[in-house]
């Protein structure tokens, strides 16, 4: 099967900010979520950790990537100051994503929590980065 080819797509500093705020609500939707289904609050705040990855990299190189593979996505993390923690970052907490979005096996209170955890912690960076959203 062909690999589908990555776009680049390029942004400005604003519309990073505007990706961030739309991160932070993402992950406060899937705090609410987390009290009546673990697996719709993973993938909530795995999709606002994909967000928030976007916004850092259009801070920083002007653009972000779309294609089929997070791990694309990953590597391109990899290119901003300490990216390779924030990479590995990304990469831990998207490691199940697929499982936790079609699968049926339950979601687990552990793995909510580690999500919960990588999702504030690259948020944080991006306001650190970035700056707090209005």
């Amino acid at each position: 099967m062909a690999r589908i080819q990555l776009r680049k797509r390029e942004r400005n500093r604003s519309e990073a900010k505007i990706m961030l705020k739309i991160s932070r609500e993402m992950f406060a939707a899937a705090k609410r979520e987390s009290t009546i289904s673990t697996r719709v609050a993973v993938v909530l705040a795995q999709n606002a950790i994909i967000r928030v990855c976007d916004a850092l990299c259009v801070n920083e190189l002007g653009y972000y990537i779309q294609g089929q593979s997070h791990n694309d996505a990953v590597e391109v993390l990899k290119k901003l100051r300490d990216g390779k923690k924030l990479a590995m970052t990304l990469s831990n907490a998207l490691s199940d994503k697929t499982t936790v979005g079609y699968d049926i096996a339950a979601v687990s209170e552990t793995r909510l929590t580690k999500v919960f955890r990588a999702c504030e912690n690259l948020i944080n960076e991006a306001d650190f980065r970035i700056g707090k959203p209005k």
